[in-house]
């Protein structure tokens, strides 16, 4: 046997036994509008889970979602993402695709599988990485039954009006998805020219900046202590302007979404709606950056109260809490000469047909963050107080059977008024915090 033929065997062996090396030529970073290698259906089929695989059809639509198990967006968007394989099965297949071992995909599966979930996986990949390099999750690839790129994406695209969109071939107007891989957010948004840096030797010692959109850029929040400055840099990268609000000035998590009013006719342009299909699209126009620099000496209270200053500035809007006056929900005894009844559960509830809790602060709290329906319940009561409270799930939002349902712990809704703070994106006249 000749020394061509032993190394033919071996080449075809390393091949087999590495399926990056038998693609080694075909990886190549594609972008839209190029067409992918042929052995690619091939290679979806070989690389994915479980004893039953999914073969492709080159002549369908293809959705390649390139992700991580620790990626709770790329999770979260998977049942939207069956919803649409399944309502178009005849036109539309989809792959999970990750770089995960088989062993932790196939737990993954496992787990995805018991919740109803039902998409082929890969695991173990490395050729897809290569052919779509990326460094933000989700990383989506819509490929035509043509064989082509036709857009690359985040996982904001799973909905049915962007799929028609795709179907009926305006697809080409989507942004595509573009990773920055150098970015580092140490580095200072402001940064002077040399001309300034000469005329006033550093930046100042305290400073605001603003930017819009970086794009390839993940966004994030944070910040850096610089002891050889004194100073300290608290910064968001490609942040919904309402949700650096709502952080700076403590609303972003345990606080009622009924308590946030819109005083504003841009509502739009600050907060992405929840109806937009093109979320990458709406981030690039109305997206932005902030950063604050202050002397560490600055109680972080101080600090965040100018940076909503200055944000309001910047944006030309007037954002505040204010208490106000209004009509509320005041839970209490129903009646005060008896005590509230804290053990009338005979046995436990089911969780499909009714809302539990083990005391009173959760009572209120659900009221106030899972029915958005019914003004802002107050309470007077022992918010500590033990009380094994269950509720119907179809009395929700329907203040005489919550009341029906709360009598039997002594408890009730009565209306009253009373002043609730409310945090107001308003105009810049008000623009007290």
């Amino acid at each position: 046997m000749s020394i061509r033929l032993y190394g033919l065997l071996a080449w075809l062996c390393l091949a087999f036994s590495n399926p990056l090396a038998a693609h080694a030529a075909d990886s190549i970073p594609l972008e839209r509008g190029d067409r992918v290698p042929a052995s690619i259906w091939n290679y979806i089929h070989q690389q994915q889970v479980g004893a039953k695989k999914s073969k492709p059809s080159p002549g369908k639509w293809t959705i390649l979602q390139l992700m991580q198990t620790t990626c709770g967006s790329c999770v979260n968007a998977m049942p939207r993402l069956q919803q649409l394989q399944q309502a178009h099965a005849d036109s539309l297949q989809v792959y999970i695709v990750s770089p995960q071992s088989q062993n932790l995909m196939q737990e993954f599966a496992a787990r995805q599988q018991a919740k109803g979930i039902y998409l082929p996986m890969l695991a173990g990949d490395r050729w897809l990485q290569k052919l779509f390099p990326h460094k933000i999750i989700s990383h989506v690839v819509w490929i035509d039954p043509a064989g082509k790129v036709r857009a690359i994406t985040s996982t904001d695209s799973f909905y049915e009006t962007a799929w028609q969109q795709a179907a009926n071939g305006n697809i080409d107007t989507w942004v595509v998805k573009r990773d920055l891989f150098n970015f580092d957010r140490a580095e200072p948004l402001l940064k002077p020219n040399p001309a300034q840096e000469e005329a006033m030797g550093t930046i100042p010692v305290w400073h605001t900046a603003m930017s819009g959109y970086l794009p390839g850029v993940a966004p994030a929040f944070g910040s850096f202590k610089d002891s050889s400055t004194g100073t300290i840099r608290s910064y968001f990268i490609n942040y919904m302007p309402s949700v650096m609000y709502k952080m700076l000035m403590g609303t972003f998590l345990f606080f009622p979404e009924k308590c946030i009013l819109w005083e504003l006719p841009n509502r739009a342009q600050l907060e992405r709606p929840t109806s937009e299909t093109q979320k990458d699209g709406w981030s690039i126009q109305y997206a932005c950056c902030f950063e604050a620099v202050f002397p560490i000496s600055i109680p972080k209270e101080q600090r965040l109260h100018m940076m909503v200053k200055m944000l309001n500035q910047y944006l030309g809007i007037g954002v505040r809490m204010e208490l106000r006056d209004t009509v509320v929900l005041r839970l209490e005894k129903l009646d005060t000469s008896l005590p509230i009844k804290t053990n009338v559960l005979a046995k436990a509830c089911d969780q499909q047909q009714y809302y539990t809790g083990p005391n009173i602060r959760l009572l209120a709290g659900f009221f106030n963050y899972s029915d958005s329906s019914l003004p802002m319940v107050v309470s007077g009561l022992p918010p500590k107080q033990a009380l094994d409270w269950c509720l119907p799930r179809a009395a929700k939002g329907k203040l005489n059977a919550l009341n029906r349902a709360l009598a039997v712990y002594n408890l009730c809704l009565r209306p009253a008024r009373d002043s609730v703070k409310y945090m107001v994106f308003g105009t810049p006249a008000k623009a007290v915090w």
